[in-house]
This record gives structure tokens, C-alpha cells and sequence, in this order.
């Protein structure tokens, strides 16, 4: 999920396109939407940036909602890695 944070346009692209949503894809172009762009789009966003119709933005919320989720998931991991490490560390260091 972190890759999300590092996608070019043309993933974005790619990722719209696996939602059968490809019409979009010179919205997203002209935008310049990126991962960390995409992340960011609400509703108002996605309509401002010409995603009219409102199926098809619900579908786009969900998708960067679940997105943000599991981005959100493995930040968590991450730091309860990062923390048990730390922990380790600090046992060992005091042997």
C-alpha cells in the first residue's frame, strides 16, 4: 500500500483504468494526479477535476478510501515493528 505514495500519473492512470473507468483517464493527465494527489481527491475534487458523473465518483471514493486504509494499515505495522525493535534493542543493550 505504501507504493501508492510513489505512483506517477500514469499508474494513477493505470489504477483508474482497472476500475473500468479508463474514460478518466485524460482528467487525471491534465490534473497531473499522482499517488499523494490521489489520496487527496474528495468528492468536490473529483468533480472539479471533471468526474461528473456520480456512480462513478462514489466508486473512485471507495476505491481511494480503501486505499487510505490499507496505506493506514501497514503504517501501523510498521511502527509496532519499528517500537518492538526498539524494545529488543534496549533488552539486549542492558545484558
Amino acid at each position: 500500500a505504501l507504493e501508492v505514495l510513489h505512483w506517477s500519473c500514469d499508474d494513477v492512470c493505470r489504477f483508474v483504468a482497472q476500475l473500468g473507468l479508463e474514460k478518466y483517464t485524460p482528467e487525471f493527465t491534465v490534473n497531473k494526479v499522482n499517488g499523494g494527489k490521489l489520496l487527496d481527491l474528495d468528492g468536490a475534487k473529483l468533480k472539479a477535476i471533471g468526474i461528473q458523473n456520480h456512480t462513478d465518483r462514489s466508486l473512485l471514493k471507495k476505491r481511494i478510501k480503501d486505499l487510505k486504509g490499507r496505506l493506514e494499515k501497514e503504517r501501523k505495522a510498521i511502527e509496532k515493528e519499528s517500537r518492538l525493535k526498539a524494545k529488543m534493542m534496549q533488552r539486549t543493550g542492558r545484558r
